[in-house]
């Protein structure tokens, strides 16, 4: 390959650099929407238990 001839796509670098930039925001908003989906099946699967146990639910220290 005569690699004197790749120079005449330099320009490339800018379109092929937004479509890495856009799959690298599109995995990182995938990846916060699974954060809240698992926080929010925590907070439901924790529910139950602080209407159970209502005084666990502050971390708060009475008395010593």
């Amino acid at each position: 390959m005569d690699w004197s001839n790749i120079w005449m796509f330099w320009w490339l670098i800018f379109p092929i650099g937004a479509a890495i930039g856009g799959a690298i925001k599109s995995f990182d908003r995938a990846s916060e929407r699974r954060h809240r989906r698992r926080l929010e099946m925590m907070r439901a699967k924790a529910e139950p238990a602080l209407r159970r146990h209502p005084r666990r639910r502050g971390a708060s220290c009475e008395g010593g």
